[in-house]
């Protein structure tokens, strides 16, 4: 978390040097020119901080906060924020927000986190506003109000944080029901994808495949759902693959779907799982029969079925096993064991589900 932030900071401290005190090149330099520069920064913006200036105020309270350019001291660098916050500067509101909502280096104050938050976002401070809607949403120091989530996800949206236009799509779609409007949670998805949300991409690509919000359009919803899909979305992974099966908004072709199956298979996904054992079985011609495949994904998904399909997953597994020889029964259990392993390993992938 310190590692973030400090990036963070140190990004920021950068363009401060740049504009204010013409230090170009800062980030081409080697480590050692980075912390002198640091610490000139420092002894040039004390004194215009002594003399009132709120901007190198709130330079100074940061350097201090993380030891940059100056050995570290926290007590002093809250107070040199808050003399700048004092003053109105939103950044700094922002910054000291976060600090009372994490409890860096200060015992954690909800409320005073929130009063900050708002005087930074009430200037257009886009992340503070997003940070005062994730309060109100996820009931962090305040009551849950999603009417006021909506609010501020929306000034933070104006501010240009673009997941501010998701967080207010899916308020629209799954909200309490005086606040639900399928086609403005349409309007904040498109915005969010158009700008490279994946999880946007895929919401866009389901509410045209489902009717959403608009008339159902498979060819939009394809279009979507493959941007999701290329950019690792397991669910819309899934989906593409049901839309080449069936082809719904594409030419129905075995291969892609297979394709995309697979994709969201390596991932865990156990629909995908599911259907791709299927395609392996099926003697339908739209790819080859492979045994050997549909036993192994029928065995990874097993435990992940409900009901009737647990049972189909089953009874398909023994079949297998009577008809597989033990040279192809060894090659299974081997490849099982090795996604298993690598499974694990994974990162979660993204999906809104």
């Amino acid at each position: 978390m310190k590692e973030s932030r400090n990036s963070y900071w140190i990004a920021m401290l950068m363009a401060m040097c740049m504009i204010c005190i013409g230090c170009g090149g800062f980030e081409n330099k080697p480590e050692s020119d980075k912390k002198t520069d640091l610490k000139q920064m420092f002894e040039r913006s004390l004194p215009l901080a002594i003399s009132g200036d709120k901007a190198s105020q709130y330079r100074i309270g940061v350097m201090y906060f993380d030891g940059m350019g100056v050995v570290q001291d926290k007590q002093k660098g809250l107070e040199w924020m808050q003399k700048s916050a004092d003053q109105g500067f939103a950044m700094a509101q922002f910054q000291l927000g976060r600090i009372y909502e994490t409890g860096e280096g200060v015992a954690p104050d909800m409320d005073r986190a929130r009063k900050l938050y708002q005087a930074a976002a009430e200037q257009g401070q886009g992340e503070a506003a997003m940070a005062l809607g994730l309060m109100y949403l996820t009931a962090t120091g305040v009551e849950m109000d999603d009417k006021q989530a909506l609010e501020w996800f929306a000034k933070a949206a104006d501010g240009g944080i673009e997941t501010a236009n998701f967080n207010m799509g899916m308020i629209y779609e799954t909200g309490p029901e005086d606040l639900v409007n399928m086609e403005k949670a349409l309007q904040c998805f498109t915005k969010s994808a158009e700008a490279g949300n994946v999880l946007a991409q895929f919401k866009v690509g389901e509410f045209y495949a489902k009717g959403m919000g608009t008339p159902a359009d498979h060819v939009k919803a394809a279009e979507w759902l493959t941007r999701a899909a290329e950019n690792g979305h397991v669910e819309a992974q899934w989906f593409l693959g049901v839309m080449y099966a069936k082809g719904r908004g594409v030419e129905s072709n075995g291969e892609q779907s297979v394709y995309w199956y697979t994709r969201a298979a390596r991932q865990g996904h156990p629909a995908a799982q599911f259907n791709l054992a299927m395609l392996y079985e099926s003697e339908d011609g739209q790819i080859p029969k492979d045994k050997v495949q549909a036993y192994i994904w029928y065995r990874l998904c097993a435990p992940y079925m409900e009901f009737g399909h647990k049972d189909h997953v089953e009874k398909q597994i023994k079949m297998l096993e009577e008809s597989l020889s033990p040279d192809d029964m060894k090659k299974a259990d081997e490849e099982i064991k090795a996604f298993r392993t690598v499974v694990e390993k994974m990162p979660v992938a993204p999906t809104t589900k």
